[in-house]
């Protein structure tokens, strides 16, 4: 996949990309990816390589979506999963994909150990709190490798209207491609700003997050 956000960075450095809500504070699309960098850096230290599958447990929130580029930058296949689930429901769904790191919060950890206790894995995926690679200060210096273009990027579990939610597949291309759909059929002002309301598990949750950088977008 294509780093989007390193690409806008170049393209817009200075146009405002993030308003984080809960900080109130603005970023640019350079601060972004110079945020990005550090947190690629960090997460690198914890094991992720390129071809790893990283699994994001949290909120939505500005630093769960730093971290969702951080593992593309590197060439991470991104699972992301509900983290209001039960364990049960949540080792389920690590269970349904092979995961190599699960990105988590403080106050979800408990649940997720929960959840990895009742794995069906040989082998347990690493437990890496989001504070630890937003504080981190390594010198890991990872290169940029994202996935190529046709690859699996993302794995978000749905079912549709009905049934138990599988792992769907998502390649960048597939994310790509319906962004420029969507922009021709509905078109794009330069100062539209998207407000990202649902929760990122979700198709509609994830999208405002990983199109903003391809449109140019304010994301709020």
């Amino acid at each position: 996949m294509q780093d989007w956000l390193s690409q806008r960075s170049h393209t817009t450095p200075n146009k405002k990309g993030v308003v984080d809500v809960a900080s109130t504070t603005s970023y640019t699309f350079a601060e972004l990816d110079t945020l990005v960098k550090q947190r690629s850096h960090a997460l690198h230290a914890h094991g992720a390589r390129h071809g790893s599958t990283v699994a994001v447990v949290t909120q939505t929130h500005f630093e769960a979506v730093l971290a969702i580029y951080a593992a593309v930058r590197i060439g991470c296949r991104v699972a992301v999963i509900d983290p209001d689930a039960p364990p049960v429901t949540v080792s389920a769904r690590l269970s349904a994909i092979e995961i190599d790191i699960v990105l988590c919060e403080q106050n979800t950890k408990v649940v997720i150990n929960q959840a990895l206790d009742h794995t069906e894995e040989q082998t347990i995926p690493s437990l890496v709190p989001l504070t630890e690679i937003t504080d981190s200060a390594v010198t890991s210096n990872p290169p940029a490798d994202p996935l190529p273009d046709e690859a699996v990027q993302f794995l978000l579990f749905t079912s549709g209207t009905t049934g138990d939610p599988k792992p769907v597949p998502l390649s960048g291309q597939q994310i790509e491609t319906a962004a420029l759909g969507s922009a021709c059929r509905i078109g794009l002002d330069p100062t539209d700003r998207w407000m990202s309301v649902l929760s990122m598990h979700h198709m509609g949750g994830i999208t405002p997050l990983l199109r903003f950088p391809i449109y140019g977008m304010t994301l709020i």
